[in-house]
């Protein structure tokens, strides 16, 4: 018998606030806005530009946007984080870039 994660997928959404947002697992958004989106991220990753390696990246070389986690490794204050990934989101969709801003 399936639980209601099975079913359900629920996740906060910023845009509205932070409010609760729940679909059905079998949700899958198909507008043409969504998949030129959808595309446009594609084409980034294959490329080798994703937004959150961008952005993980400028993040570490800022001095105290990171900090040395348990494995060693340089992680990014999640804050920083956010604030780069959607600059990133935001270049890669429009296809402007940080300086016109």
């Amino acid at each position: 018998m399936p639980t209601l994660g099975d079913v359900f997928r629920c996740y906060v959404k910023p845009t509205l606030d932070g409010l609760l947002v729940i679909r059905k697992r079998n949700v899958i958004r198909k507008s043409k806005k969504v998949m030129a989106i959808n595309k446009k991220l594609e084409d980034a990753v294959a490329a080798g530009k994703a937004p959150a390696k961008l952005a993980r990246e400028e993040c570490i070389r800022h001095k105290g946007w990171y900090y040395i986690g348990k494995d060693g490794k340089k992680h990014c204050h999640i804050k920083h984080f956010i604030k780069l990934l959607r600059k990133y989101m935001r270049e890669t969709i429009t296809g402007a870039s940080a300086s016109a801003e």
